[in-house]
């Protein structure tokens, strides 16, 4: 059954469905490209670890807290003769957490591996807080490599995160966008091939580039979204009587509720 949705399902976007989202489409991603590498190539997953504090409060229960009890006060006598219980002191820890998020190497497989172009699906802990520094800090690792990079963000909520620079963006595209993917091929130093994506629209068909000599291959993320829905437990966990998060605006649920409407 797919999404009521012409292209991304607005729904999807918050934490408690998102996880299984990334992780679903991470595997159909990988696995469309290893049907269609050529020889030489491979699409291997392997994962990012990012130590989340307290403070992401974008993240739904990534906080630890321990609490540690005191001695207990002495009490202390009052003028009449009774007993004054003093407060003890109560101290509370919080602690980073460590989150592992997948992501997808695209890599050579004959001699000595190299890593040819990396694929990321962006989460709500790429776009926010210590999780989104950590991120920017690998994405400017790939960007000086010889690495291509290509990054796919369907979240609304958060920070701009994907390569290209959003205030330039905003100034060459005079369109509006909700979702973005971003590709940075090696070697082309500030050059950037974008496809901004409105709510209404279908999601775009992109390239994965390969070593010089070789085609891009082409990646149709709309079919893949549709597989990543109907594969995955969406139809039976999303409740679409309730608002989405983050929240649409009033024309845009207007829109989905005529996409909703049965039939």
């Amino acid at each position: 059954m797919p999404s009521p949705f012409p292209g991304m399902d607005p729904w999807l976007e918050s934490p408690e469905h998102w996880h299984n989202v990334h992780q679903i489409l991470i595997t159909l991603i990988a696995s469309e490209l290893n049907r269609t590498l050529p020889e030489g190539f491979a699409a291997t997953i392997d994962e990012n670890v990012y130590l989340i504090s307290p403070d992401d409060r974008f993240l739904p229960d990534v906080a630890i807290l321990r609490t540690n009890n005191f001695a207990t006060a002495p009490n202390l006598p009052t003028a009449s003769g009774g007993l004054l219980v003093a407060t003890a002191p109560f101290e509370i820890i919080e602690e980073a957490e460590e989150v592992r998020e997948p992501f997808i190497k695209v890599v050579t497989t004959q001699g000595k591996r190299h890593v040819v172009t990396v694929i990321e699906v962006l989460s709500p802990i790429n776009k926010t807080g210590a999780g989104r520094e950590q991120y920017r800090k690998k994405q400017l690792d790939i960007l000086e490599s010889a690495a291509h990079l290509l990054e796919i963000d369907f979240l609304r909520g958060g920070q701009h995160t994907v390569a290209v620079d959003q205030t330039s963006l905003i100034a060459q595209y005079r369109g509006f966008w909700n979702y973005l993917v971003c590709l940075h091929r090696a070697g082309v130093g500030s050059r950037y091939t974008c496809w901004p994506i409105a709510l209404a629209d279908l999601l775009p068909i992109v390239f994965v580039p390969l070593t010089v000599g070789s085609n891009d291959i082409v990646l149709d993320l709309g079919a893949l979204f549709i597989r990543c829905y109907d594969e995955g437990p969406f139809r039976r966990t999303v409740d679409y009587s309730q608002p989405p998060a983050p929240r649409l605006k009033p024309s845009e649920m207007t829109w989905a509720a005529e996409w909703l409407k049965p039939g």
